[in-house]
């Protein structure tokens, strides 16, 4: 009895060994005793045996074991056990009947349960036991048989809410949520109360089908009964019921309600804000339930991994590590996917086969977590690598290890390996079974390019579902053969599957890769019709818009004030940067920002794009401050485009230090920064970055093909063999990128021979490989070459495009081949390249100037849809260098007249007709309106002109303009004040005030603020502070802002820090962010960590969301830091 207490089964164990051993194992009474014990310590298997070699076995050995089958959870065991002994019914007592029930109903076993509900009607236990009555109906209803479950519960003399529950739950196990609410109301109209498992069942089913207008009624049925207070699963309950509907202000406000909040409640909360992309406010309401003493579980870690993964916080996803350690939940087998999948995506694989190799047991799952994680980097050959072990390890593979590791072949192009995959899945059974493994199988085969295997699997398949049509026809369209998916999509609409909005994505991306706009326009009628415009579709149908150059259609989709999500932005965004519409993609990124939507990653990267397209240096610096303040510098995508756009600026500094920085040097951003190198003309800094890291990256076709450009441009011709030779020995000669490049090295060093040679090696030679070669010989002299080469290439039927005639007229030029010329003329009026390609009608001209023929030169000129600066230089070069200086001045003047933009030698030339004129009053007026244009700093007659000297410093011409001016006017004073000021003659700059205050020139406000900043510029700190008086007591004018920012400045450059914080503050007027941007450059200046921190605490008050602000005062910390006055611990 002692034993069977303590129910160790080692005692048990030597109990029962001891009894072997006297021959008393077979006693009946001590047998019996005996299967009770081990039953009780767990020992299922011992006894089994002990009972099998009982004499009689009966009562109560037999009843023991049925019922340790079903706690032990084993119910299969215990409904075998009982259907070899269904001659005697008498063996099971009603204990026993009610746990065989149970059994049935976790089994599904309907045939087994209507015999025991048999049983039960023998015996009269149905009226008599309120739980055998309970168990039935819970079984037929987790069977399915509702009607048989309903008959139960209605002959019943005495209906009870636990039966109505059971019944509900079974609705519920089978997915009729629908149905489950039903019966709450029959419940509630037969005169049943509710209770709390009832409200759990009906506010779980309200969520499954987002019936929150009946969550709504349950909930303020709730509040009326006071049930919240009393029961923390309801109101747990309650709040998943919200998120589940998707409305996360009620969740919230529910939540917030809560007088007692579980680990429940708070998971499900969690669960909502990562449900709607917020993770930061996820990994708030973990760190808020800390505080409130509620200790999580491995779901509320799993969640909060979640929102890391999705925020990007890496260092609080290590955290969490170190606590689900202390808190032993390493080994939960979710909690370890999570952390793995965790490290993948942020490319920590260290750390995730760390994790892995930690776990006492491998499994499929945790496997498969680690391919992905692979995966997800790239290490595809990996991912392969975890499969493999996994089989080795005796695992067998699930299905979706199977997906994972055929998309691994794909990724790879490893067409053999997959189809071992697929032999060892149809070994399995999973290709028929499994449609999610097929959809893999045939997308593995369509992407590799093997349609027709990809057409017999999916042939051979008796259930076909969308997943699978959409894998195929997806196929076809990557493939591009459009007209065979969209006749497949027809197909699946006669076989009767529904296409969903993948179908749909398919066809659009067909329709982006073929042009076709109007089945595109189509697709987006139906789409509207279906009413999926707010699924992914809409993102889609913007990319689609967006990539078919009709950016005002896109637009207008976006049009809607509530579109807050950031992925149809960027599809936008992306269009507009496809088109060359730099400006307005960033316009898109401030009307993001306008609408309060939290710039992704993938944003982050298209505005770093478009900033460096245009130049935009300071709009990326910011936004690199705004991105490592937000914790967003850990991002792949990011840090590469950060080195892509430094490199764009020839922000060479910045972009090596991000790629230096990166925990994964990727390919990416080594492209990157060896094509910046390349594009700004530093080439051998090009060849050196190869080098450095040539040994840790390999170089693919896009490398290599910015190395052969630096080669060709510095004439490295040992090191461009030499990278000839590796191109080779990788595989990479084939690929016209690189080919070309090659027949561009070459034939730059008049090595044409070797040119030649590259370019029959191409398997398909293209325009751009003949135009390399062509162009090659135009520079090394070979003029009459490039004509063979361009004969050549005709004859092969390649069509000579813009820049091949663009090249040859050149020659025609040079050659002075008239006839020809003409002949590429016309070729060039008929393929309508002079409307778009304005470089081919400004080569037209140049070739009739060549030619002298100025008059056909000025014919091709008229014919230019729009003429631009290149075409009006070179016409009126030639008609200068003709001798034609009063056509060359007419051109200039048009230009002037067209609006046409002037450049230095638009001037030069016009200078230059002036001169062979003599015409010199108009020589000084093209030299004005040179200045004007921006060439010099002035501005026109007069005024401007006193201005444009004095800010040029020319201080004595500007004074003899202005003593020739009939009227001193007050701008030409201030413009004079502000010369002398910025030459730091603060004598003169008084001395002109008090003399046009002699002359009856009341000084402006304009004037004292010229005044103030050239006391800033001198350090005049006392004369600025009795300027600034003087201009309300002396002069009665009011001071404005201008004024006492003028002072801040001056305070501040004078190091006076202190007194410019405190007249800023002290102001009578507000103090603006630009105001505490002065102080925060002073500070940086004269080293003052601690006002520094002052001053930006104002300005974040004042505007959370200017990044100049952090700019500054990361400066500050990173000065102070550099000079040794700071650490980082600080």
């Amino acid at each position: 009895m002692k034993v069977k207490n303590e129910k160790d089964l080692a005692k048990c164990l030597h109990l029962h060994s001891v009894m072997c051993q006297s021959g008393l194992d077979v006693h009946q009474k001590l047998g019996n005793k005996l299967v009770t014990m081990f039953v009780e310590a767990g020992g299922m298997v011992y006894a089994k045996n002990i009972y099998n070699k009982l004499p009689n076995r009966r009562e109560p050995s037999w009843n023991s074991l049925v019922a340790g089958y079903i706690k032990h959870g084993q119910p299969k065991q215990a409904i075998q056990l009982y259907k070899t002994t269904t001659e005697d019914n008498n063996l099971a007592g009603n204990d026993t009947v009610l746990a065989l029930l149970k059994a049935s109903a976790m089994l599904k076993d309907s045939e087994t349960g209507m015999q025991i509900h048999a049983e039960v009607s023998r015996r009269d236990l149905l009226e008599k036991s309120v739980y055998v009555c309970n168990t039935l109906i819970h079984m037929y209803a987790q069977c399915g048989l509702f009607t048989r479950a309903e008959e139960v519960l209605m002959r019943h003399p005495f209906q009870r809410v636990c039966y109505w529950n059971s019944l509900m739950g079974g609705y519920m196990e089978h997915g009729h949520f629908d149905k489950a609410l039903c019966v709450l109301e029959q419940m509630q109209h037969e005169g049943i109360s509710p209770n709390a498992v009832t409200h759990v069942y009906s506010l779980k089913a309200c969520g499954s089908i987002g019936a929150i207008l009946k969550g709504h009624e349950i909930h303020s049925e709730l509040v009326m009964k006071e049930h919240l207070r009393s029961n923390v699963f309801i109101s747990s309950s309650l709040v998943d019921m919200y998120v589940k509907c998707g409305s996360l202000q009620h969740a919230e406000e529910t939540f917030d309600k809560l007088e007692v909040r579980n680990v429940v409640s708070w998971n499900s909360i969690m669960t909502a804000y990562l449900n709607k992309n917020q993770g930061h406010k996820a990994i708030q309401a973990f760190k808020q339930m800390k505080n409130e003493g509620v200790p999580p579980d491995s779901g509320v870690f799993i969640c909060a991994l979640k929102a890391c993964i999705s925020t990007g916080l890496v260092d609080e996803g290590r955290e969490l590590h170190f606590e689900i350690l202390l808190k032993g939940f390493e080994n939960n087998s979710l909690t370890t996917i999570s952390l793995i999948d965790l490290y993948g995506k942020f490319g920590l694989l260290h750390e995730a086969q760390n994790v892995f190799d930690r776990l006492p047991n491998h499994s499929v799952v945790s496997s498969t977590a680690l391919m992905a994680a692979y995966m997800n980097c790239g290490h595809d050959e990996m991912a392969l690598h975890c499969y493999e072990n996994a089989c080795r390890k005796g695992l067998s593979p699930d299905c979706l290890m199977f997906v994972s590791s055929i998309k691994a072949c794909v990724n790879m192009e490893l067409t053999s390996k997959g189809e071992q995959l697929h032999a060892e899945v149809v070994k399995q059974g999973l290709l028929e079974s499994d449609l999610f493994v097929a959809s893999a199988v045939v997308d593995m085969y369509m992407k590799g390019g093997l349609l027709k295997e990809g057409h017999w699997v999916f042939k051979s398949l008796a259930v076909k579902d969308v997943a699978l049509w959409n894998a195929f026809i997806a196929g076809y369209a990557e493939q591009g053969f459009a007209l065979e998916a969209f006749e497949y999509i027809q197909s699946m609409w006669h076989e009767g599957i529904c296409p969903n909005p993948t179908t749909y994505i398919s066809c659009l991306k067909v329709c982006v890769w073929t042009g076709e706009i109007s089945r595109g326009r189509q697709i987006h009628s139906e789409i509207v019709k279906l009413g999926w415009l707010e699924s992914e579709l809409y993102n889609m149908l913007i990319d689609f818009y967006s990539k078919s150059g009709l950016i005002q259609e896109a637009k207008r989709l976006l049009d809607d004030p509530s579109s807050c999500d950031a992925v149809p932005w960027n599809a936008l965004s992306a269009g507009y940067i496809e088109e060359g519409c730099y400006e307005q993609s960033l316009q898109c990124f401030c009307e993001m920002q306008n609408r309060g939507i939290v710039l992704n990653p993938v944003a982050l990267t298209l505005r770093l794009k478009a900033s460096g397209m245009v130049g935009a240096i300071k709009d990326g610096q910011d936004l690199h401050a705004y991105i490592i303040l937000v914790g967003k510098d850990s991002e792949v995508i990011v840090n590469n485009a950060l080195v892509d756009a430094y490199s764009k600026f020839g922000l060479f500094m910045e972009a090596y230090y991000v790629f230096s920085n990166l925990q994964i040097c990727s390919i990416i951003s080594w492209n990157s920064l060896i094509a910046g190198y390349t594009h700004h003309g530093h080439f051998e800094l090009t060849l050196d970055c190869f080098e450095q890291f040539s040994d840790r990256l390999s170089p693919d076709a896009i490398t290599l093909v910015s190395c052969m450009r630096a080669c060709c441009s510095i004439r490295a011709i040992e090191k461009g063999q030499e990278l000839h030779l590796l191109i080779v020995k990788k595989g990479l000669e084939g690929e016209l990128s690189v080919g070309n490049s090659l027949v561009d090295f070459y034939a730059t060093y008049n090595l044409l021979f070797e040119a030649e040679n590259v370019l029959k090696m191409l398997p398909v030679q293209n325009v751009p490989s003949w135009t390399a070669l062509i162009l090659g010989n135009i520079q090394n002299g070979h003029l009459e070459e490039a004509f063979y080469c361009f004969h050549q290439m005709q004859e092969i039927f390649l069509s000579p495009d813009a820049v091949t005639l663009f090249c040859i007229s050149t020659v025609c030029g040079l050659m002075r081949a008239t006839a020809k010329g003409r002949e590429i003329h016309s070729e060039i009026v008929k393929r309508g390249y002079l409307e778009s390609c304005s470089f081919s009608g400004s080569n037209l001209v140049d070739m009739y100037v060549k030619w002298g023929l100025l008059s056909e030169a000025h014919q091709v000129f008229e014919m230019l849809p729009r003429p631009d600066t290149i075409s009006f230089n070179i016409l009126m070069t030639g008609y200068a260098n003709h001798g034609n200086s009063k056509l060359a001045l007419i051109c200039f003047e048009q230009m002037q007249r067209d609006c046409i933009s002037q450049d230095f030698v638009s001037f030069v030339c016009g200078l230059m007709a002036c001169s062979n004129l003599g015409a010199f009053i108009k020589a000084q007026v093209i030299h004005i309106e040179a200045v004007k244009r921006g060439l010099e700093l002035g501005l026109t007659i007069g005024n401007t002109l006193v201005d444009l000297y004095a800010k040029c410093g020319s201080i004595l011409d500007a004074c003899g303009v202005f003593a020739k001016l009939s009227t001193q006017e007050l701008i030409a004073w201030n413009a004079l004040i502000v010369g002398y000021g910025q030459l730091g003659e603060s004598i003169h700059v008084f001395s002109l005030l008090d003399k046009m205050v002699r002359q009856g020139m009341g000084p402006d406000v304009i004037t004292f603020v010229n005044i103030l900043n050239a006391c800033s510029h001198c350090g005049l700190v006392e004369q600025a502070q009795e300027c600034l008086k003087a201009i309300e007591l002396d002069y009665d004018l009011i001071q404005t802002k201008e004024h006492f920012h003028c002072a801040v400045d001056l305070f501040g450059r004078a190091g006076q820090i202190e007194k410019a914080f405190v007249l800023a503050e002290w102001m009578p007027y507000h103090p603006d962010i630009l105001v505490w941007h002065t102080i925060l450059g002073a500070c940086r200046k004269w080293s003052n960590v601690g006002l520094g921190r002052h001053v930006f605490e104002h300005a974040v008050r004042l505007d959370q969301m200017d990044v100049s602000t952090y700019t500054y005062m990361c400066n500050i910390f990173m000065d102070s830091i550099i000079q040794g006055k700071y650490t980082c611990s600080d």
